[in-house]
């Protein structure tokens, strides 16, 4: 383009991709905060520190703030500068574990409760749609085992079984962080067999 100017194609094939200097994001009281640039990364603490002081919050203990390049955030782990977001091998192994249980046995509400919280978590942080969740909630209808409260019975209809199957087959162990745009992300085999979308 001429004198600095974008094109109307350049500006349909970037989407403002790379012009965000700040992002924030925040689960019931875990914030979590992305800044280019020391200033900048500096005013965003004392922004948010007199914001919480302002409504006279109480936020998490000292040890438990990260300032860095990576951070744990809701139980998933963000690297900022790889673009990625890693799920815990510990979470995909007890949704593993509790899915298999689902599939080769009947479950009790309260457990299998507990397993769709667990892959809405991952679901999102996979930036996966709600398609994947289709039919999974079945038993938490009026109809279905939570009628009979956390103990009751929970027996996998057909398409319970074919999503709960699907889940069990996705490389979902690291995945891109909000990758947007048209273009599909590179998959790269790392240690053993976690994957890792890159956008």
């Amino acid at each position: 383009s001429e004198a600095g100017y974008v094109t109307s194609e350049q500006a349909r094939v970037e989407v403002c991709a790379q012009n965000r200097l700040y992002q924030a994001y925040m689960f019931t009281d875990d914030p979590l905060f992305v800044v280019v640039g020391v200033e900048r990364t500096i005013r965003a603490l004392r922004i948010w520190r007199e914001l919480t002081n302002d409504l006279n919050l109480i936020m998490a203990i000292p040890e438990k703030r990260t300032l860095g390049t990576w951070a744990p955030w809701i139980g998933i782990v963000a690297v900022a500068t790889l673009g990625l977001v890693l799920v815990p091998k510990d979470k995909l192994l007890r949704a593993a574990h509790a899915i298999d249980r689902v599939l080769t046995d009947s479950e009790e509400f309260g457990t299998y409760r507990s397993l769709i919280g667990l892959l809405e978590h991952i679901r999102q942080a996979n930036l996966r749609g709600r398609q994947f969740m289709h039919g999974l909630y079945a038993p938490h209808s009026s109809e279905g085992a939570s009628r009979h409260g956390p103990s009751g019975v929970v027996v996998c209809d057909p398409l319970m079984r074919k999503q709960l199957q699907r889940w069990r087959r996705l490389p979902w162990l690291l995945v891109s962080w909000q990758h947007r745009g048209g273009h599909p992300p590179y998959q790269l085999q790392l240690q053993g067999s976690s994957w890792c979308r890159r956008s």
